[in-house]
This record gives structure tokens, sequence and C-alpha cells, in this order.
């Protein structure tokens, strides 16, 4: 039986956590990340955003986390019982 991890956001960490499990893990977890939005956003360069030299990249995050191994979910987790395993 594989591990069920779930990823609280699409963020940078969120991201980072579901390449970390996709290479370490592999097949022996099955992630799952949930995020209120559909997109990642990309933001070093915004601080360029008002002067016209830049704006924030985006990236559609249900076609990252399938990249990282993960399920997508447009969800917002907002309450977690780690007795009970389960998350709403």
């Amino acid at each position: 039986m594989s591990a069920r991890v779930l990823i609280a956001g699409g963020g940078v960490a969120g991201l980072e956590a579901a390449v970390a499990l996709h290479e370490t893990a592999g097949d022996r977890a099955e992630v799952a990340m949930y995020s209120p939005r559909e997109d990642f956003i990309y933001r070093p360069f915004s601080v360029a955003e008002p002067y016209g030299a830049s704006r924030p990249m985006r990236y559609d995050l249900a076609e990252l986390a399938q990249r990282c191994g993960a399920t997508y979910h447009r969800a917002s987790i907002g309450s977690v019982d780690g007795e009970a395993q389960r998350a709403r």
C-alpha cells in the first residue's frame, strides 16, 4: 500500500514538496495537492512590473502538479484532523 500525502497549497513550498516526494518516494506515495488557485505565479520579477520592465510569470498548477506526479484539486483546506487523517 502506498502512503497518501496531502499538500495544502500550490506555492513554491508545495511544488518543492511534490518534486521531492516524486524523486524520493516515486510510486510509493500518492500525492494530492490542494490549492484555491488555478495557477502558480512566479513572482521574483514582479518588482519591475510597475515600471513596465517585467511581469509575473504564470503557470498552470494542474499541469505542474501532474509533472511532479501529484493530482491537483482546486479547493481550500479549512481544517485538518491529524489523528483521524482527515482534511476538510
